[in-house]
């Protein structure tokens, strides 16, 4: 991934493919079985898709950041050799962005990674 434009058309492709509306954003996640945190912009289901589809063409020892707000969609890859990161950003669709709005707000519950038993995140148990 890179800054340039053939990376940008990358990501508004793979955020465009999600749905167009927010309830098909949701069911996209879903059968990715995707789930996230609320409020959180590195964490929530559509960071964390997005983050396993641009890892798929990142190579393995470069560090790969995902950030997601209602406005846009960032991603970040930092070289090994360069600790430099290379980013492209890109605005969010009205559907994404709805979508992000009502699950921060709680719906699609189904998503919320905290409502799901620590085994089932992937997340060591207490």
């Amino acid at each position: 991934m890179s800054s340039n434009p053939l990376a940008a058309r990358w990501l508004i492709g793979l955020l465009a493919s999600v749905g167009a509306s927010h309830a098909e954003v949701a069911a996209t996640l879903a059968r990715a079985h995707v789930t996230g945190f609320r409020n959180d912009v590195h964490d929530c289901p559509l960071a964390r898709f997005v983050a396993a589809k641009a890892r798929a063409l990142v190579p393995a020892p470069a560090e790969l950041s995902v950030t997601v707000t209602v406005s846009s969609v960032a991603i970040g890859v930092t070289p090994p050799s360069s600790g430099t990161p290379d980013e492209v950003e890109v605005l969010t669709s009205n559907p994404v962005a709805t979508f992000l709005r009502m699950f921060d707000a709680g719906e699609y519950p189904t998503l919320d990674a905290a409502l799901k038993p620590r085994a089932a995140q992937g997340r060591p148990a207490r």
